[in-house]
């Protein structure tokens, strides 16, 4: 469990994240939230690669005062940008980080690149590496140790459809029993979450349970066919999704009623509940 009580941070300029009270329990937890909205702020936070300018974050060894060290020990950490040393090869990169976190078992850093589907270019330069390689490398050095807080900010940034896919089900299984915090904005991208955070300039405008990210969203979800010539007579910001189906569109809107006879309500989605919140959110600031 990690608890934040009173926090705020300010980065350049005039942005400042300020959060007063969150609990983040084990699980998977997914913080979503436009570019900017502070989803990285966050997560170096938790990460102890910086400290709050005011209030605390209170984790189960203590507070960062009391128990860095203890802390850092149980934290395994992706950042936005992480530096990968070109000249190694991902063997030797995981094998040095290894060796920082003070771990020393060859087979349990051949472990971590197998996981992510790293064996097979295990001894080539990192510099020839593909940006979804470097990723998976950055991810596997963040799995070192089975940290009890994995702390992945945009991990899904460069890799294609399988290994994305490859990486949900990892964490999915690996946050059964630990505490798995992502940042991201492609929530479609993830069949199962515990627990929704949804930043916006700063503050914190959702966090509860994925059940309760769906319930509460304030538009339904509806399906229709169209023909050609009506396909684009609907309200541009509420259409979700449209494709060509049988010489026709079949779109998905989100609409407090049908729009028309015969379209058929669908089941939420996580990646439907948040372009829904934005939509009343732009509809809101428009007046």
């Amino acid at each position: 469990m990690i608890r934040l009580e009173n926090v705020r941070s300010r980065d350049a300029g005039d942005f400042q994240l300020e959060i007063p009270s969150l609990s983040i329990g084990p699980g998977l937890t997914l913080v979503t939230g436009r570019n900017g909205a502070g989803k990285s702020t966050l997560l170096r936070l938790l990460a102890t690669a910086e400290e709050p300018e005011s209030g605390r974050i209170v984790y189960r060894e203590g507070t960062l005062a009391e128990a860095l060290p203890r802390i850092r020990a149980t934290l395994g950490y992706l950042p936005a940008e992480l530096e990968l040393y070109d000249h190694m090869t991902p063997s030797q990169f995981v094998r040095y980080m290894a060796e920082l976190k003070g771990i020393e078992d060859p087979a349990h850093e051949r472990l971590m690149l197998e996981e992510l589907g790293l064996a097979d270019v295990g001894s080539r330069r990192i510099a020839g590496l593909s940006q979804g390689q470097r990723q998976r490398t950055g991810i596997a050095q963040a799995l070192l140790g089975f940290p009890d807080y994995l702390l992945l900010d945009e991990p899904l940034e460069g890799l294609d459809a399988m290994h994305r896919n490859r990486l949900a089900r990892l964490l999915d299984g690996y946050a059964a029993s630990r505490s798995v915090i992502v940042t991201t904005h492609e929530l479609a991208a993830w069949q199962h979450a515990d627990t929704i955070l949804l930043l916006e300039e700063g503050r914190l405008l959702f966090a509860g349970s994925a059940y309760e990210w769906l319930r509460t969203a304030p538009l339904a979800v509806w399906s229709g066919l169209l023909p050609e010539n009506e396909a684009h007579s609907l309200p541009e910001d509420a259409v979700l999704a449209r494709k060509r189906e049988d010489g026709q569109w079949r779109v998905r809107l989100a609409a407090e009623h049908p729009p028309a006879p015969g379209w058929q309500e669908e089941s939420v989605t996580l990646e439907d509940a948040y372009q829904i919140r934005m939509l009343q959110r732009r509809r809101a600031a428009a007046g």
